[in-house]
């Protein structure tokens, strides 16, 4: 079955969506149903979602990116109209908005100039500061790299527009001095290469078509540069997002070349109109979905309104490649919540108690926020349940005193005497973690923040924990990493004499290999001998590799730990030598070995053959031949998710399996016939 043709992914029941999306709008306001450039900022647990508008700039509201408010305009601008493509980036207080509008008497769309507005509020009003550029210029992406340095994407007519072969809309990057201030250096990343982009034929009645390459949106996976874009425009057939990829962020191929149509999303029977999107993180802070405009395509084209609504499908990897099953128009499951998740809004005690432990100090919950007031101790409370592999966000800031602060997440909490603590010293402007093991404290590994580092705004704290692994990233900034001997525990708010408040926490279960971890993860797996020594096999940054040349015996490994009820998993191999290779072998489901659920490629036909076996009987599975076969030296990607009594499994994009669940306390596998890499192991419950 491709998911190509049914546009959508199996329901595993509970919690769902349909496009478009619900917008409640208690003032029924005309333009509440259609968001055109939908960019959607994550922020305290919260979604804002930000559009195109005549007047201003819309603003949407949303707990999980599934049922939105309408707010009216975070942005008005006296003598300006027509503001476009919005994009909101947060930092250290401040929330800077980018956006093209004209002033009220043009006419003419090419005076579309970029600006930035600010605002202390996600919600606005957002203040006008400065333009950027005195030429046509739009759809802005400011994004912050690992190392803490700003970039601009956004495109412009003019760089190309004299063109005698392929004139039209660029993207260009350039670095920002600071969030205010463009280098005034930029750098070349996409331009137009096929016809399949061209917006106006013999535009200029000379012979030469105009083209279009804009909406930008960059993000980085496992070392890889990506810059997402849609070309041509969204009223034409051909209208569609796609991707550029690069090793090093500065050089661009489009995929799969500069030369092929090849759409990541585009018009089907139902939907058309389909790019300009943002990438939002899910509440469980793990899963990635395009959200992005569409308009219905049983609908006459009316230029005279405007037409384009909000809609989203998760943005999905068949190895280093970007895939979704969009654009969507039947329910399906909603993106998945956290294991764990408190926003603070309510002051029902016995909910709070029933979720947390309070240990020291003095907690309130008031206006979306807990606070810790009390100067006189070392408060802690923390959760009622135990952690060990997860990804946590917590939102929090300082509560501004002469003394100083301490405060900060326990990473690992099981008793006072036992603890990973990661703080923030607001006195020495360092962010700090420890282990404190039977009592005795362990050396401290630390990081010197910025000078103009605010204590006293909100903050996130992102804490990755696999194992004793602790890696910890501050606003989006990997900062810290440390290993340590306490591998479970309980995820705990701490302050230490001071006071503090906390706007947001969400933990996921999720495994997953860090740099670093290599033996973490490494011991999450065995050998199907079970004998623990993997004989076939070596581990390398974060991958299994199977070095046999017998490709008659198949080598497998499998996961030491049961999948929990509800889970998604995926793994990506590599085969390189045909020669080499037989077959590889993925375990959806493994009690025994007279018990499980298995797909075996066979590398020669691209042939998939599945397996059930029960209680030693075992089930042949229809099998299934791959469209377009199995390209060698190429990542692909097996996927499993189950939830409710049922299970699906894809090989790339292609369904293997979708039924009722196979077995209870299963756990998974993988091997091969002969030599292959298998990376990019992940289990999210």
């Amino acid at each position: 079955m491709r998911m190509n043709n049914e546009h959508r992914l199996p329901q595993l029941g509970g919690a769902n969506y349909q496009n478009p999306l619900t917008i409640a709008d208690s003032g029924q306001s005309p333009d509440a149903q259609v968001i055109p450039d939908p960019y959607v900022l994550k922020h305290n647990g919260e979604y804002y979602c930000y559009a195109t508008g005549g007047p201003g700039v819309k603003l949407l509201r949303s707990k999980d990116l599934v049922d939105w408010t309408y707010e009216g305009y975070a942005l008005r601008q006296e003598g300006q109209k027509n503001f476009w493509a919005p994009s909101v980036l947060y930092d250290n207080g401040t929330f800077y908005m980018y956006y093209s509008s004209t002033p009220e008497q043009e006419e003419d769309p090419h005076f579309e100039y970029m600006k930035v507005s600010v605002s202390t509020s996600p919600e606005g009003p957002f203040t006008y500061v400065k333009t950027f550029f005195g030429n046509f210029s739009i759809d802005a992406h400011v994004v912050r790299q690992d190392d803490g340095a700003f970039y601009l994407y956004y495109s412009v007519n003019d760089y190309t527009g004299t063109s005698a072969s392929r004139p039209g809309t660029v993207i260009l990057r350039d670095r920002l001095i600071d969030l205010l201030t463009p280098e005034g250096k930029p750098e070349l990343v996409l331009a137009p290469t096929i016809d399949e982009e061209i917006f106006a034929r013999n535009r200029f009645g000379d012979g030469r078509d105009w083209h279009t390459i804009e909406g930008a949106f960059y993000l980085q996976r496992r070392g890889k540069h990506y810059v997402m874009y849609s070309g041509n425009a969204f009223t034409h057939e051909h209208y569609y997002v796609g991707y550029a990829m690069s090793a090093d962020g500065r050089n661009w191929r489009k995929y799969p070349d500069d030369f092929t149509y090849s759409p990541v999303i585009r018009r089907n029977e139902r939907v058309e109109g389909t790019g300009h999107h943002s990438l939002a993180m899910a509440p469980n802070n793990v899963d990635l979905w395009m959200v992005y405009h569409g308009r219905d395509a049983t609908q006459q084209i009316d230029q005279a309104q405007e037409q384009r609504q909000l809609r989203m499908d998760p943005l999905l990897w068949n190895g280093e490649r970007i895939w979704t099953p969009g654009p969507t128009y039947a329910k399906q499951d909603a993106p998945a919540m956290p294991a764990f998740r408190d926003l603070f809004e309510d002051t029902d005690g016995e909910a709070a108690a029933a979720n947390w432990r309070t240990l020291r100090g003095e907690w309130t919950r008031q206006g979306g926020k807990l606070t810790q007031t009390s100067h006189a101790c070392a408060a802690a409370m923390i959760t009622s349940s135990a952690f060990r592999n997860y990804v946590c966000e917590v939102s929090l800031r300082w509560r501004h005193h002469f003394l100083g602060g301490v405060y900060g997440v326990y990473a690992c909490y099981q008793d006072d005497r036992n603890y990973v603590l990661v703080e923030l010293d607001a006195g020495r402007g360092r962010l700090t973690m420890h282990e404190v093991r039977g009592g005795i404290r362990g050396r401290a590994t630390e990081a010197a923040l910025p000078p103009a580092f605010r204590f006293d705004c909100d903050q996130t704290l992102r804490i990755e924990k696999l194992g004793g692994f602790c890696r910890v990233l501050l606003g989006g900034v990997p900062m810290l990493r440390e290993r340590y001997g306490l591998r479970e525990g309980a995820i705990g708010l701490a302050t230490r004499f001071t006071s503090a408040s906390f706007a947001s926490i969400e933990v996921t279960r999720h495994l997953e290999h860090r740099e670093g971890a290599d033996d973490e993860f490494a011991a999450l797996f065995e050998a199907a001998d079970t004998s623990g020594v993997f004989a076939s096999w070596a581990f390398d940054q974060g991958a299994f590799v199977c070095q046999t040349d017998d490709t008659a015996a198949e080598q497998t490994v499998f996961s030491a730990d049961s999948l929990p009820a509800s889970c998604q998993v995926q793994l990506d191999f590599v085969v390189e030598s045909p020669a080499a290779s037989r077959s590889v072998v993925f375990y959806a489901a493994y009690r025994d070995k007279q018990n499980y659920l298995k797909f075996e490629l066979d590398l020669a036909s691209s042939e998939v053959r599945g397996h059930m076996c029960r209680a030693g009987d075992v089930l042949d599975l229809p099998p299934i031949r791959l469209a377009g076969g199995c390209e060698r030296h190429l990542l692909h990607s097996f996927r499993s998710r189950k939830g409710h009594d049922r299970l699906f499994v894809m090989l790339n994009e292609t369904i293997l399996y979708d039924d009722l669940a196979a077995f209870d306390g299963e756990r998974f596998g993988f091997g091969c016939r002969g030599r292959a890499r298998f990376e990019g192991i992940t289990v999210t419950e």
